[in-house]
């Protein structure tokens, strides 16, 4: 079988161009700037915690008024900006903070959805005792989630260690409030 010509542009043949153009070559390519997406999903984490604590504290507003001032910073920046860092955490290799902060986008993206009255996703229960035994569940499925996370951030630093502990205990609160409010007895 003969050998095929090498290819030439330019006075340039077809290994002169690998070792002279990036361009030409993908497999060249400048090494790709990695972004540093932490700070963005620490901020949406904590602005969007934040709200919603103070609104489900009754600090800032009634808690029988309307969601709606904490739903919208739960869905775009707690849910879709948290999510956004966690996948562009998954592209720098660092798994751990890219499950963390997807996982935690996915939360508020699933408590904005519960909390929407068009998805009609709570409107099933038929009294609040049901519901509110549900969403105890719900709060207590993402109390262990934590926990499990604290466990993997043990070895980073102490910051990120009580951010997770004071995070298990907002977890907890949430769950006793909700199975609380579906059993009175328990009072």
């Amino acid at each position: 079988m003969a050998k095929a010509e090498p290819v030439t542009i330019s006075n340039l043949d077809e290994h002169q161009m690998k070792a002279s153009s990036k361009e030409l070559n993908p497999s060249c390519r400048a090494p790709y700037q990695n972004l540093n997406p932490t700070p963005l999903g620490l901020c949406a984490f904590a602005l969007t915690t934040f709200m919603a604590s103070m609104y489900l504290a009754g600090a800032t507003v009634l808690v029988t008024a309307s969601l709606g001032v904490v739903m919208g910073p739960a869905l775009c920046y707690g849910g879709l900006v948290q999510l956004i860092a966690g996948l562009l955490e998954f592209r720098n290799g660092n798994s751990l903070l890219g499950l963390i902060f997807s996982s935690y986008g996915g939360f508020w993206l699933s408590f904005v959805s519960l909390n929407i009255s068009a998805f009609n996703f709570l409107g099933g229960y038929s009294d609040s005792i049901a519901l509110n035994n549900a969403l105890g569940v719900f709060f207590l499925a993402w109390t262990i989630y934590t926990v499990l996370m604290l466990l993997a951030v043990l070895r980073i630093n102490f910051v990120t260690i009580g951010l997770f502990v004071f995070l298990i205990i907002c977890f907890i609160l949430l769950t006793a409030s909700k199975f609380l409010q579906a059993d009175p007895n328990l009072q």
